[in-house]
């Protein structure tokens, strides 16, 4: 596709993101900048660019592309499960709470809620085991 039509931010994208789930992140981020670079307001492209960041281990960066996606698109609710997941991994714990919380009630009906709802639950009574 990007042979095709090299502007097409989507298709850097899709690409960055198999890349991604596939465990090669040198070549994501290689997409992902492409694809940032025709489309910078692309939420997906930020949130690949956070994904890619907090496999590195650069969680400031992460929690900054996470944020920047959710800017742009408040309805990614993946986004906010990644900052949930982010802030466990800190051992973050009030920002994982308020960020559970946030995405309960956006999302009440997503397919994680219940999920959600536990992690938060067992947070909010002290449990360490989310």
């Amino acid at each position: 596709m990007i042979k095709v039509n090299p502007s097409d931010a989507a298709a850097y994208f899709n690409l960055a993101n198999l890349y991604l789930l596939t465990k090669r992140y040198d070549q994501a981020y290689e997409w992902v900048r492409g694809g940032l670079s025709k489309q910078p307001d692309s939420a997906f492209g930020h949130f690949l660019q956070g994904s890619l960041h907090e496999q590195d281990g650069k969680f400031r960066e992460a929690e900054a592309a996470f944020r920047r996606a959710l800017e742009l698109d408040p309805l990614m609710s993946k986004a906010h499960l990644a900052l949930v997941n982010l802030y466990m991994h800190e051992k973050r714990k009030p920002e994982a709470v308020t960020e559970l919380k946030s995405f309960l009630k956006s999302f009440p009906e997503d397919p994680l809620a219940p999920k959600a709802s536990e992690v938060l639950r067992k947070l909010e009574t002290g449990g360490t085991n989310p």
